[in-house]
């Protein structure tokens, strides 16, 4: 007879009769970007720098989303006047939008013109009363590089330096400046203590300090910088009493 043989029962798989929950799917958030319109150029106005508006016609289309064969599609409606006649008399030899670049460029860009004309205003261009550092700055700086666009750190900060305001200039002038970003950082600094002074009441009001503006009048203009002098070395050296020639 024989021998009989265990056998372990087999468990049945139930897992197959468990039905699967799959997770939904993420809903697509839909974004729509709404498109930017280029400015009108004309040609006309000698303020108008065809290279500054090419710029930024193309800066405008990259955020569109337009190709080469858009832009050139589309260029026409952002012109007027003398470059819309242009555009009309040479529009069957714009065979792709660098074409029509190079001849807007040829046609419109007065490089050398602009060149001169920031050469003029660099030598006369001063802070305005009213004017910040910040804006004087820049606009300084964006007629070096129309003047020059290889010129120098130290010959943009000589051009800073020449026409800032009387006041950061005394203050300033103590100190070598190599590079632009120097410059800027040091002029926000003081302008930062200006508004500290102006705005913060629980400095205690020194009894010398002129009530007249400081861009009209010397005496406030040391004031002035005495009084920065004062807060910076009592922020670095607190613990040590300083005194001016004229204190007691």
């Amino acid at each position: 007879m024989p021998e009989s043989k265990e056998t372990t029962p087999k468990l049945l798989d139930d897992t197959s009769s468990v039905p699967v929950r799959v997770p939904p799917a993420p809903v697509p958030i839909l974004t729509y970007q709404l498109p930017r319109t280029p400015c009108i150029f004309s040609g006309d106005d000698n303020q108008q720098d065809a290279t500054n508006w090419l710029r930024d016609f193309q800066r405008i289309a990259t955020y569109n989303h337009w190709d080469d064969q858009i832009c050139l599609a589309n260029v026409i409606f952002y012109l007027a006047g003398t470059a819309r006649q242009w555009f009309d008399n040479n529009e069957d030899t714009f065979t792709n939008f660098t074409t029509f670049k190079n001849s807007l460029s040829n046609a419109f860009c007065r490089t050398e013109d602009l060149r001169r004309q920031a050469e003029r205003l660099l030598l006369t261009r001063t802070q305005q009363i009213g004017e910040t550092s910040e804006s004087y700055i820049q606009d300084v700086l964006s007629l070096c590089r129309k003047a020059n666009p290889s010129m120098s750190e130290d010959e943009k900060v000589a051009h800073l330096m020449k026409g800032i305001a009387e006041d950061l200039y005394q203050t300033l002038l103590v100190q070598d400046f190599r590079r632009v970003d120097e410059f800027i950082k040091r002029c926000r600094e003081i302008e930062s203590l200006r508004r500290r002074r102006i705005t913060r009441t629980r400095f205690q009001r020194l009894p010398n300090v002129s009530a007249v503006s400081a861009e009209t009048d010397v005496g406030d203009i040391r004031s002035l910088i005495r009084e920065i002098v004062r807060e910076e070395l009592g922020r670095l050296l607190p613990e040590k009493q300083y005194y001016t020639n004229d204190e007691p």
